[in-house]
């Protein structure tokens, strides 16, 4: 952070200096001094932030003793010119002549020549320090593990010299080195060796563990088919159980159909039977059948009131026979293979019989 030194001096001497000048303009009631003042101000609100960035406690102290210096130097000023107004005012006009004539330049400049000179002083005496104690540090460092190992050095060699002379040491150490070569020979065929078993038994290990992630998906994979064939399982089992109840249910309702059908077949039976009762009772008058063509006909009219036995003459036919309120008292079909072939049934005046073919009435007692 050195390097900041030099600006912040500069900024900060030339604060005074632009400060008096701005006060001896202002005396003078020169239309500058508002900007020697402004140009003071700047110049200490410049050096702040050289302050903040500078390490050195001297300048710190340096700065604030320098703007205490120039608050005194105005109040001083003030003052004075108070008390003796004239030879302020004489010793102020030659200070402005001076400046006129470019002292400000030449003061400025001194000031820059002053500054620099002091942090390009402050900087190499502090980097010729840094480096003279890193140096210093270094060979200490050196010298220290030079003595460490000279001591181990003359400890080996009284050891050596008290035991064996220099040829037999060195005969030792050759021996000593081919042991310990032939122990590092032996010593990486070993690990070669067990290199290429472990190299072996791991192919070995990766063969079974890929046959094993095998089996495990052929397993998961049975496992998910027979998870499935339980579910199917399942369902069938419910349906078959569904399926019985429904058959339970429809064995119920045939039983009870057939239970009804033979309840029906028991009716037909008696109602066939007195059928045949009826049939046996009728007994056909002496007068001549009527035969009656498609159409309608008016009992009392067309065909006399009584008792009849109606057959079809033909295919077969569709009969009615409505009273006299239009009510419906017989509605049958003869012949054909659909309904009976005869039919017995009275009728009275103000009837009306319908046929849809040919039909025979026979008159009955």
């Amino acid at each position: 952070m050195g390097f900041f030194i030099i600006p912040f001096l500069i900024a900060l001497l030339s604060t005074p200096i632009l400060f008096i000048i701005g006060i001896v303009l202002y005396f003078t009631k020169n239309k500058n001094a508002k900007k020697f003042l402004w140009s003071a101000v700047i110049a200490l609100l410049a050096a702040i932030p050289s302050l903040i960035l500078s390490t050195s406690p001297g300048v710190w102290v340096s700065s604030f003793l320098l703007i205490i210096l120039s608050a005194l130097i105005y109040w001083s000023i003030s003052i004075w010119r108070e008390k003796q107004p004239i030879v302020v005012e004489k010793y102020l006009k030659r200070f402005y002549q001076f400046i006129k004539k470019g002292g400000i330049a030449l003061a400025f400049l001194l000031c820059i020549m002053v500054s620099s000179l002091f942090g390009v002083m402050f900087g190499l005496n502090r980097n010729i320090e840094e480096d003279a104690s890193k140096e210093y540090k270094e060979l200490t460092e050196e010298i220290e593990s030079a003595e460490t190992k000279l001591v181990s050095i003359n400890e080996e060699l009284s050891n050596h010299e008290k035991t064996k002379s220099a040829k037999e040491r060195y005969e030792d150490l050759q021996n000593k080195i081919n042991e310990t070569e032939s122990k590092l020979e032996s010593l990486s065929k070993k690990v070669k060796t067990s290199d290429d078993t472990i190299t072996s038994e791991k192919d070995e290990l990766e063969t079974v563990q890929k046959e094993r992630e095998a089996e495990s998906s052929k397993l998961a994979a049975l496992q998910k088919d027979k998870d499935e064939l339980t579910k199917e399982i399942d369902t069938l089992s419910n349906n078959l159980k569904e399926t019985k109840k429904e058959l339970d249910s429809i064995t119920s309702d045939l039983d009870t159909n057939k239970k009804e059908l033979n309840q029906v077949n028991e009716t037909i039976k008696s109602k066939e039977s007195i059928l045949k009762d009826i049939e046996n009772v009728i007994t056909q008058k002496k007068e001549e059948p009527i035969t009656l063509i498609a159409g309608q006909y008016v009992v009392g009219k067309d065909v006399p009131e009584g008792r009849y036995q109606v057959t079809n003459v033909g295919d077969g036919s569709n009969f009615f026979v409505m009273d006299s309120d239009g009510s419906t008292t017989v509605n049958t079909i003869l012949g054909d293979g659909v309904g009976d072939g005869d039919y017995v049934f009275y009728t009275f005046n103000g009837d009306l019989i319908e046929t849809r073919a040919k039909v025979k009435l026979i008159p009955i007692e």
